[in-house]
């Protein structure tokens, strides 16, 4: 009898279990809230907080724990973290397709320096079981929303992603200064202008060369095209003042100053004083040599010529 009653009494109890397991599988499904967001910095062996700080380089990991805290599972469990690139507030919202309080939501706090950003790593998105051991690598799109699919009551999965900090990379300082312009002085309008320049972080392109008149009119410009940190403008202009400045030309833009002017005065032709030519002498007046005065000068030579003779005669008979 004592048997029996006790078998009854198991009996009894059985139905009751039956029914209280049916009640507790039919319950619906439950995030668990709390705080069930954290955030670690890995590069610094960082542990899971609430609040950390980063810097240039560092890799941040952010986790999202989901509990089922009852017996019925959870479909379409859709996880969304915000990610502000300037580090701040993370907040992670996770939600089912029971909607209402179902879903769960908590925030981390992750400290930046000054100019850095933060942003998502792809690929690093996965979902892991409650012993660590990943069950699949989710979409990069945690910012806008991931679904990790159904959570089976009494059950935990963590969501992980990982964020990199950056810096901002330093804008090199560019400089480029026309240095120098020196004049050598060819011939009397022949002048060689040459200029100087430096650049730092920029590329020298070449220089352009103004010559203005007294008046600064512009009575000549040409651009020498190189990437030398020196050129060379052929100056050749008539007589008068004149003002040269040379330009330096770089990928980055322009520079004159005075230090690339120089003035110049083109002096005049030399005068030359005119030549005096030799006085012309007299001209010579010739004997008139017409046929009366040759008659005559015959005649007179005939005359000496017999006077002669008859002395000769007189000077042989004596």
């Amino acid at each position: 009898m004592i048997r029996f009653s006790k078998l009854a009494a198991a009996l009894a109890v059985v139905p009751m279990l039956a029914a209280g397991s049916t009640a507790l599988a039919g319950s619906p499904g439950q995030l668990a809230g709390g705080d069930n967001y954290l955030v670690k910095n890995i590069t610094q062996n960082g542990s899971y907080a609430n609040t950390i700080s980063a810097t240039c380089n560092d890799e941040v990991q952010y986790s999202m724990q989901l509990s089922n805290t009852q017996f019925g599972g959870l479909n379409n469990v859709t996880l969304k973290a915000t990610l502000p690139s300037a580090g701040g507030v993370s907040t992670a919202t996770a939600t089912t397709d029971l909607g209402g309080t179902s879903g769960t939501s908590d925030t981390v706090t992750v400290n930046l320096g000054a100019n850095q950003t933060q942003a998502l790593e792809n690929g690093t998105t996965v979902l892991y079981d409650g012993s660590g051991n990943a069950i699949k690598t989710l979409p990069d799109t945690i910012t806008s929303g991931v679904n990790i699919g159904t959570l089976n009551g009494s059950t935990t999965e963590f969501v992980n992603f990982k964020a990199k900090v950056s810096c901002p990379t330093p804008t090199p300082e560019v400089s480029f200064a026309c240095v120098q312009l020196d004049v050598t002085n060819i011939d009397r309008t022949h002048y060689d202008f040459t200029a100087k320049g430096t650049a730092k972080n920029a590329t020298i392109t070449g220089y352009t060369f103004t010559a203005k008149d007294a008046n600064s009119k512009v009575v000549d410009t040409n651009t020498v095209s190189t990437s030398a940190t020196s050129a060379v403008y052929h100056f050749n202009q008539e007589a008068g003042t004149y003002t040269v400045s040379a330009q330096l030309n770089t990928d980055h833009g322009s520079n004159s100053n005075s230090n690339c002017v120089k003035q110049i005065t083109v002096a005049t032709p030399p005068t030359t004083p005119p030549t005096t030519p030799p006085a012309t002498p007299p001209a010579k007046t010739l004997p008139n040599t017409g046929a009366g005065d040759v008659l005559g000068i015959f005649g007179a030579s005939s005359a000496f010529g017999a006077a002669a003779h008859v002395v000769s005669r007189r000077f042989r008979r004596g």
